[in-house]
């Protein structure tokens, strides 16, 4: 969110909230990557060092023993993000449908366009965390499956539809990357005017 708000807080020319905007950046990226070695440490304790590891007091479990913090301080944000999220996501579906009324020749083309866009905010917009925050009662089991699933792949969502799925970013990949009879020129996708 902060990355987001960056280059608004930024117009303001203060210097002091440049600096704490880029310590509070820096330190986010620098838990994502902490995290990152985290991971690496288990996967070695659980793949290489399989046998005979025990480790005293390795992952304590008293970050959150009172209910009450638990759910004011985590379930809550998540929960507010994900109003958020959802009332933007209802907004912007509701310019969509407005965008298309406006057309005269509504076609099944416009409508896969619509649905293209409606998926990839979606995973852009982080509802698909919803499920993982829903999932109780007789069906946790096949929502905790499925969150897993959707936002193991987000990253890959993301590549999807704002790289594979646009026409311009194809023609510079032909451009840049391709070889041979699959290779454009580099006035192919120009227009003289």
């Amino acid at each position: 969110m902060l990355f987001l708000l960056n280059t608004w807080l930024s117009s303001f020319s203060n210097y002091a909230l440049c600096i704490a905007t880029a310590a509070t950046l820096h330190y986010f990226m620098l838990a994502s990557f902490t995290w990152m070695g985290l991971e690496a440490v288990h996967m070695y304790l659980a793949l290489v060092k399989v046998f005979n590891t025990y480790i005293p007091s390795y992952i304590l479990n008293c970050w959150i023993q009172n209910d009450v913090v638990f759910f004011v301080t985590v379930v809550a944000f998540i929960g507010l993000t994900l109003l958020c999220n959802m009332s933007v996501f209802i907004m912007v579906l509701i310019q969509i449908k407005r965008i298309g009324a406006n057309k005269l020749a509504a076609n099944s083309h416009g409508s896969v366009l619509d649905l293209k866009a409606v998926a990839s905010l979606t995973v852009l917009l982080g509802l698909t965390w919803s499920i993982g925050f829903f999932s109780f009662g007789p069906a946790r089991v096949v929502l905790v499956y499925l969150f897993v699933f959707l936002n193991s792949l987000q990253g890959f969502f993301v590549f999807l539809f704002h790289c594979l799925m646009k026409e311009n970013v194809r023609k510079q990949w032909r451009i840049h990357l391709c070889c041979g009879r699959f290779r454009l020129c580099e006035d192919s996708g120009s227009s003289s005017f």
